[in-house]
């Protein structure tokens, strides 16, 4: 698919291995319908018969709204004065930064469509309990100012299964393993590049958590998330040789194998493969290292290397599921903290101050919840304080303001056509 697209533009943004955003030429003089038409069907036959559903739109918001209205084959154009008229009968969950939680919120305020939640003051809002942003307003009114992000060098190659994940025994997840970093090794070769550092991302399922947090029944759920790594001397690139580090760090984590719910194989800190590696005589000299040695080149859970991979959406998801699995006390109340600054050192890295925005009300919801909550229990209880009532209450109360993020300003660039 990528390869299609790149032939028809330079300026492509990546989403996900199925999805992208695609800019026109601003020189582009053709009907914006026909041009769907036509790279629905070039992908169709590059890829023996993949269908694909595209939308266009002046912005990435309205592509991508329209893209889903137009599964699960076929395409839309939505044109800049069409938007306004468009985007009144869109439903609020379809927004970028509105998850399950605050989709219930709103629903209850009898908020349904975009129409209604840009009707309503932001104060009426506020009132409410809901500490939702401006940028979320523009989003359902249609404006999209967020700007473009050129495509960047590519800083790790990798592969991530977190879907259908269930195994029982060690041998199982070993194999599971070596065929992930097969593909790993595979890609590497692919783009002629080696590399130095190994990750292994592991999805580890939070015991006691809700069955109904999960998407259907091999859903991944609510997750602890283990992100580890090691540098080698010398750049790898062999599937032996990443095999037999992604398998120690595998075996580091102890986690038995029925709890595994997703699987993620990266290499980073890439350099062009131009020459052989002795991989026996590195892998020697890695293991035997001592065990101080190889501990401070591991990375801890919730490490930059782990949150970079993640898109806006999947950054409020997983602190969702983070806030959720410390409200049934199943996770350490400072995780959800960590998880929150995280997200928000990565988003600034990015210079991607609209995904500050939204992941800033989100955690702020979840503060307002919390407030809720204490006053609710402390009442029940006929507790002296809030922190007799339960402890991550307002331990996340407090967390906000430990994290104060410093949002880059971004100036909207001047978007012709996307097309995903």
């Amino acid at each position: 698919m990528y390869q299609v697209v790149f032939e028809r533009s330079p300026w492509v943004q990546g989403l996900s291995c199925d999805e992208c955003f695609m800019s026109l030429d601003p020189a582009h003089t053709g009907d914006p319908l026909s041009t769907a038409h036509e790279l629905r069907a070039a992908i169709q036959a590059a890829t023996g018969g993949c269908t694909a559903s595209i939308g266009v739109g002046p912005s990435r918001l309205v592509a991508r709204i329209a893209t889903k209205h137009c599964k699960p084959d076929g395409a839309m154009v939505i044109a800049a004065n069409e938007v306004p008229d468009f985007m009144k009968q869109v439903d609020v969950k379809e927004l970028p930064g509105v998850g399950p939680k605050l989709n219930k919120v709103l629903r209850e305020l009898g908020i349904f469509s975009c129409a209604q939640l840009a009707g309503t003051p932001l104060s009426t809002l506020k009132k409410a309990g809901l500490k939702v942003g401006e940028k979320l307003l523009e989003f359902a009114r249609g404006i999209d100012g967020r700007r473009w992000e050129n495509i960047q060098e590519r800083k790790s190659i990798g592969a991530q299964i977190t879907w259908g994940v269930r195994h029982s025994t060690h041998q199982e997840v070993c194999e599971f393993l070596r065929k992930l970093t097969d593909e790993v090794c595979a890609r590497l070769a692919k783009a002629g590049k080696h590399g130095r550092t190994i990750t292994l991302k592991i999805l580890e399922a939070v015991k006691g958590a809700d069955s109904n947090m999960r998407k259907g029944s091999v859903g991944h759920g609510i997750c602890h998330h283990h992100t580890r790594s090691c540098t080698v001397p010398e750049p790898a690139q062999d599937s032996g040789f990443v095999f037999g580090h992604v398998k120690r760090l595998w075996t580091d984590l102890a986690i038995h194998p029925k709890e595994l719910r997703g699987v993620g194989v990266s290499v980073s800190k890439l350099e062009a493969a131009s020459q052989t590696i002795n991989h026996q005589t590195n892998l020697s000299f890695c293991d035997n290292q001592s065990r101080k040695r190889k501990q401070t080149e591991m990375e801890v859970e919730s490490s930059t290397l782990g949150w970079s991979e993640c898109g806006v959406e999947d950054m409020v998801d997983r602190l969702d599921q983070d806030m959720e699995a410390l409200k049934h006390g199943i996770i350490d109340k400072a995780l959800p903290e960590r998880s929150l600054s995280m997200a928000l050192q990565t988003l600034q890295a990015r210079g991607d101050s609209a995904g500050v925005d939204l992941v800033i009300a989100r955690a702020k919801h979840w503060e307002t919840e919390a407030q809720m909550l204490v006053k609710t229990q402390s009442m029940r209880a006929g507790a002296q304080s809030d922190q007799e009532v339960q402890p991550w209450l307002t331990h996340w109360i407090g967390a906000l303001k430990r994290v104060r993020p410093t949002t880059a300003k971004n100036k909207p660039s001047i978007i012709n056509c996307w097309a995903k």
